[in-house]
């Protein structure tokens, strides 16, 4: 009897504090805006920074795992996939961009801010018809979450 009170006690403990320590949630609407106005340095690849606000498609996926919340800031990691189109005189040329940034925002208010966004681990590429469609296709579970399209 006395194991079973415990172990009720613990859970209610466990999901009491979680409760507690609920995670702040930024809309993925703000941050696509958030990100569509940066321009970030890239670590690996064709193109040295990117600049989001000219892509054709973005799509990002926040990583629960890697962010940080508290009540007045967030350290939000997020994996991004953006492409744009290069084509020029019918020949087809796409530059993407994917990999992870961190997302540093500060609550002013009940609004939060983007303080800075760094890359973690973006690379470009140059990609022809074929590799643009494989790539579309490993991004796709990222505009699960959130996707624009100009």
């Amino acid at each position: 009897m006395f194991t079973k009170l415990t172990c009720v006690g613990c859970l209610l403990i466990v999901l009491g504090c979680g409760a507690l320590t609920k995670k702040s949630s930024i809309p993925k609407e703000q941050m696509d805006k958030d990100i569509a106005a940066q321009v970030v340095d890239v670590q690996e690849g064709s193109e040295k920074t990117w600049i989001f606000e000219a892509d054709d498609q973005r799509c990002f996926t926040v990583v629960d795992q890697e962010s940080k919340y508290t009540d007045s800031s967030a350290d939000v990691t997020v994996n991004v996939g953006s492409w744009q189109d290069m084509s020029m005189d019918g020949t087809a040329k796409y530059i993407a961009v994917f990999g992870k940034m961190l997302m540093k925002y500060e609550k002013s208010g009940d609004k939060w801010v983007v303080k800075s966004v760094q890359s973690k681990d973006l690379i470009s590429k140059t990609l022809d018809t074929e590799q643009f469609k494989k790539f579309v296709d490993i991004q796709m579970p990222l505009c699960r979450y959130s996707r624009f399209l100009k």
